[in-house]
């Protein structure tokens, strides 16, 4: 209970300057931080509008391979099945992307969905047919292969002892932006091409393949059973059979968000609990290490501040016995936890976002970073009973909301569909403690004696300064019997009588 109080204490010194709401002040604090929610859920809905349009033109190939068909066939052998009209990227090719603009790029506006073949230029045929050229590593944007290996062993000795051909294709950034001026100035100040480029490659080839950025040098991985799952999850031919994988591929979408959700949730509820609980430990190591050093610093005050902790120790020095094992239990405590926690963190990366999918590299980590703000937010200022109801419901909602993108699309927008995600959890944590925290903190329903409007009781009696067991979760837990336990006062009086003497 007295860790839920010391948490207590710094929800209501947030709502303090908030219910002053000083007239004297150019801008008031209350009506400020109601503008900051507002603006926070108006920039969250644009985002999600720009997604939403973003969004309509992927899982499409019709980009990509029209020019790669064209710039197979140029330089396919005599009699191959490229030369004849028909292609797919042999083993032994890489392809080199370079985005810019085709012509034919303003009938592009009007036919997005349609995109003729245009024929290479005079200097790329005339490269092609040079045998003098034909091995040599070029430059691009992107570099695509369906080995790996192709592409970590560029260097032109390499690829004429082994036959490797290099192609050049130019990806119209007008076709990518679907002829779209919103698009074209959110792929070119905001997200980058990797999204559509990838999408035109995995539906273009309809394989498995491997692709670069070649100007960040990150690298993206599919297999061909990733965009065939989600083509026969579309369900086009009608029928019960497609119905039926439809609605499987949706179950199992949800399914997924729902086990990531109660992974993610709880390792980081686990963690910062023992962070912000164990964590304080560091300050008595400094007392102890002043006072060894000479320095007469009051025992009771850091007592009384961190009591979870300060109650046990002074039991231990009124009766004697070294507090060197109980410290070093918490300090151990938070090492394992923390390190549990980067163990949990490459673990899931690798289950729920990476793997074989071609996800952003950095989107595993910035999921753990608003799970860790929305934890910390609804342990600190969550404490009403109506922000209790409602805002892990929302959050559960907008998580889910976010990685039903991540897993029903081969290649989503997936760190702006996480900031959209983020923008709405922070604007609804904002909301409660404005509509719901505030009126219930001026009302007395959450107070010093009740910091927390549900909580969970033991069954047992234990102290009142005692941390509640993990198994209660982040929220506070009471003692079955507190008039059978010490008080923090008592224990600090006792902490002032041993100084003394």
């Amino acid at each position: 209970m007295e860790f839920e109080r010391v948490l207590y204490r710094v929800h209501a010194s947030t709502l303090a300057s908030l219910e002053r709401n000083r007239e004297r002040l150019h801008v008031r604090p209350l009506n400020a931080c109601w503008i900051v929610t507002e603006l926070t859920f108006v920039v969250a809905v644009s985002l999600l509008l720009l997604s939403t349009a973003l969004h309509a033109s992927l899982e499409r190939g019709n980009c990509l391979a029209p020019q790669l068909a064209e710039a197979l066939r140029v330089q396919a052998p005599p009699g191959s099945n490229a030369s004849d009209g028909g292609w797919r990227l042999p083993r032994d090719v890489v392809v080199k992307i370079s985005l810019g603009s085709l012509p034919g790029d303003a009938e592009l506006i009007a036919e997005a969905n349609e995109v003729a073949t245009r024929r290479l230029s005079s200097n790329g045929t005339d490269a092609a047919r040079d045998d003098a050229s034909r091995w040599a590593v070029r430059g691009g944007d992107y570099s695509l292969a369906r080995r790996a290996a192709l592409l970590y062993l560029e260097e032109e000795t390499f690829f004429r002892a082994h036959k490797v051909r290099t192609v050049n294709v130019t990806l119209s950034k007008t076709c990518l932006d679907a002829g779209s001026s919103l698009a074209a100035w959110a792929h070119r100040e905001l997200l980058g091409y990797d999204t559509p480029v990838i999408n035109q490659a995995m539906y273009g080839l309809g394989s498995s393949a491997i692709l670069r950025n070649d100007a960040s040098g990150e690298v993206f991985r599919w297999r061909r059973s990733l965009v065939k799952a989600r083509a026969k999850a579309r369900g086009g031919d009608g029928g019960l059979r497609a119905t039926g994988r439809w609605f499987v591929f949706r179950f199992g979408v949800a399914a997924k968000s729902f086990i990531a959700f109660f992974f993610m949730s709880t390792i980081t509820a686990l963690v910062i609990r023992v962070l912000v609980s164990s964590g304080v430990v560091a300050a008595f190591l400094l007392w102890y290490g002043l006072t060894s050093c000479g320095a007469r610093l009051d025992f009771g005050a850091l007592s009384l501040s961190y009591p979870w902790l300060g109650a046990p120790l002074e039991l231990l020095r009124a009766q004697r016995r070294p507090a060197c094992p109980f410290v070093a239990s918490h300090v151990v405590r938070v090492v394992l936890l923390y390190a549990a926690y980067e163990a949990c963190q490459v673990a899931f990366s690798d289950w729920f976002y990476l793997g074989q999918r071609p996800l952003p590299k950095t989107l595993p980590l910035c999921v753990f970073g608003v799970a860790l703000g929305w934890e910390y937010a609804t342990m600190v200022y969550v404490r009403s009973a109506p922000s209790i109801a409602y805002l892990p419901k929302l959050t559960l909602l907008y998580f889910l909301a976010a990685h039903g993108t991540f897993y029903a699309l081969a290649r989503p927008y997936a760190l702006l569909n996480l900031a959209v995600a983020a923008l709405l959890m922070a604007h609804a944590v904002l909301y409660v403690i404005l509509e719901f925290e505030l009126p219930a903190h001026a009302r007395g329903d959450v107070d010093h004696e009740t910091p927390r409007a549900r909580h969970t009781e033991l069954p047992w009696p234990a102290l009142d300064a005692m941390l509640p067991p993990t198994s209660t979760g982040s929220s506070g837990a009471t003692p079955s019997q507190p008039a059978a336990s010490k008080t923090s006062a008592q224990l600090s009086a006792t902490s002032s009588q041993l100084d003394a003497t």
